[in-house]
Parts: C-alpha cells; structure tokens; sequence
C-alpha cells in the first residue's frame, strides 16, 4: 500500500553510511520525496560515513530543488563528519561548517 502524502518526513540514518548501505540509503530519501513536500535527513547517530553517502545527501539536495520542495540536515552533526565536509569543501543543506 503506498504511504499516504505528508507536509514532513524525517529520515534518520544510524551508525554507518556508506557504500555497503547506499542503495537502501537512497531509496528511502526517494522513497520520502514521494510522499512528503519536506524531507529532513538526521545523520547525529551516524559514526561512520564515506564520499558515496556524502555524495547521496548531496543528490537529495538537487532532487528537491528539482521537485521543489525542501531538504535539510538536522539534528546534530558529528564532528568527524562536520571534519570531512569541511575537508572536502562542500555545504549539505541545514548544515554550518563552523
């Protein structure tokens, strides 16, 4: 049956995020773009990510401009992961790299 249609939806991703768990990783994003106009994506219990994760919450991004509506990191982040954005040079929607 599919999943009626809300204003909001928040989408948690625990302990580990990376290429092993992308293809799941991704389907639930788009699985909640489906049924919500906002997407929140909470990575605080995350301890371990990788570039394919980082690279999935990135494309999250352009698909809800894309289908204009809204997607954003909350929660806290980890500072290894805050660390690797920051590294890398790139923003993740909702998230000051401070």
């Amino acid at each position: 049956m599919a999943k009626s249609k809300t204003l909001s939806d928040t989408i948690t991703w625990k302990e580990s995020a990376g290429i092993e768990q992308a293809v799941s990783l991704k389907k639930e994003l788009l699985s909640a773009f489906d049924a919500n106009q906002n997407v929140h994506l909470d990575i605080s219990s995350v301890q371990d990510i990788d570039t394919s994760a980082i690279q999935i919450i990135l494309a999250a991004a352009k698909e809800a401009e894309k289908q204009g509506k809204t997607f954003s990191i909350t929660g806290t982040v980890p500072a290894p992961i805050l660390q690797i954005i920051k590294t890398l040079n790139i923003t993740l929607p909702g998230v000051t790299n401070a």
